[in-house]
């Protein structure tokens, strides 16, 4: 609970910039706007702002809405699998050089950043069900005994658990999505 007031008060202090690049919705119902990039570093976020920034626990993000959601460039090293994968994409837009063959790599590709994006949705909607879920049970706590809580606690691990999994799973669509993209931008 201090948190989030810290949270609150951190952000009447943070000046908005007229276009946003980002909207971090948190389970307590917070939203946080304005944001320009942000960066995960282990089990937290770094959100940058036109004037500062500040650092939000994963497990208190819902969900991330904007222009591009995904990590920002600084937070990935640049590793031989991402300048394989540069190469890859480099390579894959030489091959592709006549104009039928093009258009026929964009169509396939916007398929498949189509079929992405369905996934990401079906993801998110899961997330926000078991969000729910697990608020409800948790705002029933109140009148529980001592006994009735370790009984929820254990009800509620193995929400969390697949919670985190679906996390996961839209963590990694969001990078094919990025991947998808790059490739379909050097296409054009």
């Amino acid at each position: 609970m201090k948190r989030t007031g810290f949270f609150v008060i951190l952000l009447l202090f943070i000046p908005f910039a007229a276009q946003a690049e980002y909207t971090f919705f948190l389970k307590n119902g917070s939203e946080i706007s304005a944001v320009q990039t942000y960066a995960e570093q282990g089990d937290e976020v770094t959100v940058y702002f036109s004037a500062g920034s500040m650092i939000i626990a994963k497990q208190d993000i819902l969900r991330i809405e904007g222009s591009e959601a995904t990590i920002a460039e600084e937070a990935q090293p640049d590793t031989q699998a991402t300048k394989a994968t540069k190469e890859k994409k480099e390579e894959t837009a030489g091959r592709a050089q006549g104009t039928g063959e093009m258009n026929e790599r964009k169509g396939a590709l916007n398929n498949e950043l189509e079929s992405l994006r369905t996934e990401i949705r079906a993801a998110e909607k899961q997330e926000m069900n078991m969000v729910t879920t697990i608020n409800e049970k948790i705002g029933a706590d109140k009148s529980y005994n001592i006994i009735q809580r370790r009984q929820l606690e254990k009800e509620i691990e193995p929400l969390k658990k697949e919670l985190y999994d679906v996390q996961q799973k839209k963590a990694e669509l969001l990078q094919r999505r990025s991947a998808l993209e790059d490739q379909l931008k050097l296409v054009q």
